[in-house]
C-alpha cells in the first residue's frame, strides 16, 4: 500500500477550513484533479456523502468514486473509494493553530488484483503526486473562501 502524508498550515479559522476541504467538489486544488461533482445529492455533507473527481489520462479520462466514512466537525474527515484497479482513502485532520489551521493530509492507495505487484512503484510515484495533489489547499481554501 502506497501512503502519504504531509502537515500543511492554512491562513482561515479551522470551521471555515474543515468545510472546504471536507466538501470534495473542492478537490480540484489538486491539478491532476480535472472536475469533481457530488453524487449523491444536494443535501449536508457527512457521513455517506458521495462524490467523483475525474483525472484526465492520454487515453480519456479515470473516474475516482468517493464517499465519506469518518466525519467528525471541525476535526476530521476520511474519504473512502474504489475502482476495478485500486483502493484508496484520504484522511483530513485539523487542529486550530496560531492564525488558522492546521491540516494533516494522510493518504493510502492500494492496488487491487494482479496490479498489486506494481506496488513497490507506486510508493515511489505516490510521493510526488501525493505532494503534488495538496500542495495547492491552503491557496484554495483561501481563494475559495474569499
Amino acid at each position: 500500500m502506497a501512503r502519504y502524508e504531509t502537515t500543511l498550515f492554512i491562513p482561515v479559522a479551522i470551521d471555515a477550513s474543515f468545510a472546504y476541504v471536507s466538501d470534495f467538489t473542492h478537490a480540484t486544488w489538486d491539478p491532476a484533479v480535472k472536475s469533481a461533482r457530488r453524487t449523491d445529492g444536494d443535501g449536508p455533507i457527512g457521513v455517506g456523502a458521495s462524490f467523483v473527481l475525474v483525472s484526465p489520462t492520454p487515453l480519456g479520462a479515470i473516474n475516482f468514486p468517493y464517499r465519506i466514512e469518518v466525519f467528525t466537525p471541525p476535526h476530521q474527515v476520511r474519504f473512502i473509494g474504489q475502482t476495478w484497479f485500486a483502493r484508496y482513502h484520504d484522511e483530513l485532520t485539523l487542529s486550530s493553530a496560531p492564525g488558522g489551521t492546521s491540516l494533516h493530509y494522510a493518504a493510502r492507495f492500494s492496488l487491487r488484483g494482479p496490479l498489486c505487484l506494481g506496488e513497490p512503484i507506486m510508493q515511489l510515484l505516490f510521493r510526488r503526486v501525493g505532494a503534488n495533489a495538496t500542495r495547492g489547499v491552503p491557496d484554495a481554501v483561501v481563494r475559495g473562501l474569499e
